[in-house]
């Protein structure tokens, strides 16, 4: 348990954050360009509800993740996006770091 965020759920295994929500699909992580186009995922929501609509909806029965360490960092985020706009360095808390 996290004393700070108690509704945020950790395996006593692990140590690692778990959650409800399944992860992010690769076709969509970094600069992949999605499948579908806005207009289309948006009509799919409304039709069938988010990720995590659809997953709290089975209760009980919903399988629980773990929040993979890559998932939302922000330094492979920044990293991405250096490479992706051709910069040569990019910053981090504060750090600057070359891109390789």
């Amino acid at each position: 348990m996290d004393h700070k965020n108690p509704l945020k759920m950790i395996d006593p295994l692990t140590g690692m954050e778990m959650t409800m929500q399944p992860p992010m699909p690769a076709n969509q992580m970094g600069v992949a360009k999605p499948v579908f186009n806005p207009q289309l995922q948006s009509m799919a929501q409304t039709i069938y509800g988010t990720p995590e609509q659809r997953q709290m909806s089975m209760g009980q029965q919903a399988p629980v993740f773990m929040k993979s360490p890559l998932e939302g960092n922000e330094f492979t985020g920044a990293l991405a996006e250096a490479k992706a706009s051709g910069a040569s360095t990019f910053e981090v808390g504060g750090e600057t770091f070359n891109v390789k």
